[in-house]
């Protein structure tokens, strides 16, 4: 009987239990260790923030998924991983053991990266801690009039969460004097990845919403009253949300599995480590060599079939078939009201059926992750 550990809640590994639960895998014991038994959903994070979305409709409750699946529910943090024993360590000392391992426990933000971000900063992970920095931050709202709220990080998630926190407030205290949003980034422009109708949208967005925008703006350190730029110049802030770039958790540096050269788990095409044919790897914390795409959820959504296909060959002692992620993909964009902005392959478009159409495809995705009454999924 051969011992598949799932570390992580990941939107791959959800995908991985469900398809167990309809059909799992023969000779296989199963378990999925997870820091929380809840888990959200990247894709309706920017709508939870915003306040369209509940946490109980923004998040997939992993030990009730586990159960209909018959899946073995670990709660526990990892610390480590011991590739000699074939464990992984839990910060309360449990050692679970495992023949095949799959590893979709995302990134971290790089907090070190900025001196004073880790005592200074709101960092948008751990979510569970960010939304409850936000939501006291709501709270103050009124108090913090005329006060700048800073969001350090302007692509796809700094963007996202900045437009989400100017609808919240502006809901919560209407026209009362609110707090001043500014969006900083170290690139020449904001959404650097997407194409130039996006930006041009997303800055008109920005712009009627009063939001100020500082772009090659390197934040060299963070302190409890702003940001001091790498030039010298200073912003004043009363809040900073650290929303950029993307960090891996040291312990699988440390474990000895092959890295890149940020410390993401190096893959093939399989999604089979380099250096440990025995371990898996996917989404954020997973890096393709040679087919590098940014950390975001929407490739560990795609990733999903591919891993539940390779998982169930490594169990049966077969070699995994290549993933390829099309080069073209469909990217959705809340702009905090029910509105949104829908790109792929250079076409763009954007209002509020675009919402409403990223809404639907949102509710689908966690909405089959939940069991029905009879305990099925």
């Amino acid at each position: 009987m051969k011992r598949l550990l799932l570390l992580g809640g990941g939107h791959a590994h959800v995908q991985v239990v469900r398809a167990f639960a309809g059909s799992p895998p023969a000779d296989a014991n199963v378990a999925l260790m997870s820091t929380r038994w809840l888990t959200p959903y990247s894709g309706m994070l920017p709508g939870f923030i915003a306040g369209h979305y509940t946490h109980a409709q923004s998040h997939i409750d992993l030990a009730a998924l586990c159960e209909a699946a018959r899946v073995r529910f670990i709660e526990e943090e990892a610390c480590a991983v011991d590739l000699a024993r074939r464990e992984v360590v839990g910060v309360s000392g449990g050692r679970h053991c495992y023949d095949l391992l799959c590893v979709d426990t995302g990134s971290t933000p790089p907090l070190d990266r900025v001196p004073g971000a880790a005592a200074h900063a709101i960092p948008i992970k751990p979510v569970d801690r960010f939304i409850d920095a936000i939501d006291g931050l709501t709270v103050r709202a009124h108090q913090l009039a005329g006060r700048t709220i800073a969001v350090v990080g302007a692509g796809a998630a700094g963007f996202e969460v900045v437009m989400a926190l100017d609808y919240r407030i502006r809901s919560r205290i209407g026209r009362k004097p609110q707090p001043r949003l500014l969006l900083l980034t170290d690139a020449r422009q904001i959404l650097p990845e997407f194409p130039p109708r996006v930006r041009r949208l997303a800055e008109r967005i920005l712009d009627r919403q009063g939001i100020r925008v500082h772009v090659r703006a390197h934040a060299a350190e963070i302190d409890a009253s702003g940001i001091r730029l790498a030039n010298g110049a200073r912003l004043d802030a009363e809040h900073v949300i650290f929303v950029t770039g993307a960090a891996a958790a040291p312990m699988y540096a440390r474990s000895g599995l092959q890295t890149d050269a940020r410390g993401f788990i190096a893959v093939n095409p399989g999604l089979q480590s380099l250096s440990h044919p025995e371990v898996f790897a996917c989404g954020d914390i997973a890096s393709m060599l040679d087919h590098p795409r940014p950390k975001a959820g929407v490739f560990a959504v795609r990733q999903g079939p591919a891993l539940i296909r390779n998982l169930r060959r490594a169990l049966a002692g077969e070699p995994p078939l290549p993933f390829h992620l099309q080069r073209h993909y469909l990217v959705l964009l809340s702009t905090g009201g029910k509105h949104a902005i829908a790109t792929r392959n250079g076409w763009t478009v954007h209002g509020k059926w675009v919402w409403r159409w990223k809404d639907w495809i949102d509710r689908r995705f966690v909405g089959g992750f939940r069991p029905s009454a009879d305990g099925s999924i």
